[in-house]
């Protein structure tokens, strides 16, 4: 547990907004820490990165407003065709808008090896932080997370400009240009605001990941490859882990993609749901077991993008009374992580991985 703690309090104490120096500077350190514990052919491999999620998805408000101002023929389709890219965009499936939208820089994926195998286990954990806002005051989240109370479900963050672009297309035109201007707004707002510590949200996450990579360098899992694996640009829409699956030729029957995120906020779960559209597999959450709570986060997690690319997937987290303890605000430091709650969500992580690895069929030849 030490060491868990003197990771966090590390981690914590750079400033790791996507696509800054501080990104860089963090996937030093982590692959540092992946070297020391005997992680094997460590790489930190940049790829193009936005510092903030209000530019990919101001620019679909943006678009949302250019339909707001055509005729019916072509408003239409074009807020519904924006609807879907961005709800799309949001879970990690379809991302091409980001490749021609200005302002990117590098973010920077740090991914090492352990053992070879027929199988592979991708174990994932973002280390960036957020950014802060008005987006994220609790108050404004406070009735997601009533509704979450009662349902175990967290309405999308991007139920407004849905919403928005909705009634655009059904011709409430001015409305719907008012909540789009809103979002726009809001997430100009929230890209000049502070940077996070993100001890829980992910710095937890990352300790964790590495304290399991140092397990399995030192007892390895049989017929198994272990890829480590830390992308950045998790806070600003998955965007490390979308361009990291883009190039890897993994085979979605014998590959485990097991996410850490936001651990040391209260009780494990696991999500069964991301946003709208995205859902986990049944058979892989069986993986986790049927005393762990199953949730339907507001937000994406990394293994959304992996199930979106045809891999099995588990996204495992932690929260209390309906959501996330100090979530994307200054007070995520590294004295207010809850350490009994990182450690029964470790537990659970190797418990989830070991199930896995003990049903896993040799590969088809």
């Amino acid at each position: 547990m030490e060491a868990l703690k003197a990771d966090v309090e590390a981690l914590s104490a750079i400033e790791r907004r996507a696509a800054t120096p501080g990104d860089r500077e963090s996937a030093e350190w982590v692959a540092c820490r992946m070297r020391e514990i005997g992680v094997e052919d460590v790489r930190i491999e940049p790829y193009r990165c936005h510092s903030t999620w209000a530019i990919p998805y101001g620019a679909h408000n943006l678009l949302g407003l250019l339909a707001a101002r055509l005729p019916a023929p072509l408003r239409i389709p074009l807020a519904l065709a924006t609807a879907v890219s961005y709800e799309a965009d949001y879970v990690g499936r379809n991302q091409t808008l980001r490749a021609v939208l200005p302002g990117a820089g590098a973010g920077h994926n740090v991914v090492g090896r352990i053992g070879t195998g027929s199988h592979k286990l991708v174990l994932v954990a973002h280390h960036d932080a957020a950014h802060t806002g008005w987006v994220w005051d609790p108050r404004f989240l406070e009735g997601g997370r009533n509704y979450a109370r009662q349902t175990g479900t967290t309405p999308s963050f991007i139920a407004l400009p849905l919403a928005a672009l909705l009634l655009v297309a059904l011709g409430f035109r001015r409305l719907g240009s008012a909540l789009l201007g809103l979002g726009l707004g809001l997430g100009v707002q929230s890209a000049l605001s502070e940077t996070v510590p993100g001890a829980s949200d992910n710095a937890t996450g990352v300790a964790c990941v590495l304290e399991l990579a140092r397990r399995y360098a030192e007892e390895p899992l049989e017929d198994t490859e272990v890829i480590v694996l830390c992308p950045s640009g998790e806070e600003v829409g998955l965007a490390g882990m979308h361009a990291w699956l883009k190039s890897q030729p993994l085979r979605g029957e014998t590959t485990l993609v097991l996410g850490l995120d936001t651990l040391g906020a209260g009780e494990p779960v696991v999500a069964r749901g991301e946003s709208l559209s995205g859902r986990y597999r049944e058979e892989d959450l069986a993986l986790v077991g049927s005393e762990v709570p199953r949730v339907v986060l507001g937000a994406g997690t990394d293994p959304m993008a992996a199930r979106h690319a045809g891999l099995r997937a588990v996204s495992i987290l932690s929260w209390t009374d309906g959501g996330f303890t100090n979530y994307h605000r200054p007070t995520d430091t590294a004295g207010r992580v809850s350490w009994e709650s990182v450690e029964r969500c470790l537990a659970l992580a190797d418990r989830t991985i070991r199930r896995w690895h003990a049903a896993s069929p040799a590969p088809a030849r």
